[in-house]
């Protein structure tokens, strides 16, 4: 972790492991450090030509059109180097697993600078089944509903809004039948 995003390659020292020898090829990838979101709707029948030469050393081109199917909203604006020495410290430790309730609460911050806090409780210990009725004396987590393994909440940009008014059933047979169905069969709506 050095200053303005450079990278320090270490190697073995020879005693504990082989020394690498020869001529190596580092690939990197950079990234503009800012968030932002790329809709489908922009990026509709893009062409792009890639040249390449055949079997018989011809020079060819093949041309492409795409479009982008789903919006994309993955990026991040970079972190600062002291969100950096913060976390890295925190992610070492864990190991990359999440086992103690201090592992839940710090594993999910490093996997994304866009998550700010999280606050695990542990409410089982280790020889209780899942299955037991768990009883916690403050009453605060004894009606709480457990579902699924490790996992990561996040959010989403808001997009659109749709709103209707009605006078009649036909009204709203309409609407569920042309707004809101087609929205749940969206490309959007998908998860995969």
């Amino acid at each position: 972790m050095l200053q303005n995003d450079q990278i320090d390659l270490n190697f073995t020292d020879g005693s504990f492991g082989n020394l690498p020898k020869g001529q190596f090829k580092l690939w990197y990838r950079q990234s503009t450090g800012i968030s932002y979101l790329i809709k489908s709707s922009q990026m509709q029948n893009i062409s792009f030509n890639i040249p390449y030469v055949n079997s018989q050393g011809q020079a060819h081109s093949i041309s492409f059109i795409a479009s982008l199917q789903y919006n994309v909203g993955n990026s991040s604006p970079a972190e600062t180097n002291t969100q950096i020495k913060t976390k890295a410290p925190q992610a070492f430790y864990s190991q990359n697993r999440m086992v103690t309730a201090e592992d839940y609460n710090i594993v999910p911050l490093t996997s994304n600078q866009e998550i700010i806090k999280v606050k695990s409780t542990n409410r089982t210990t280790s020889g209780i089944s899942r299955y037991f009725d768990l009883k916690d004396a403050t009453g605060k987590y004894s009606s709480t509903n457990l579902y699924g393994s490790d996992g990561i909440l996040y959010r989403e940009p808001y997009e659109s809004k749709t709103s209707f008014t009605f006078n009649t059933q036909t009204d709203i047979e309409g609407t569920i039948e042309n707004t809101i169905l087609p929205i749940i069969k969206s490309l959007s709506l998908i998860h995969i």
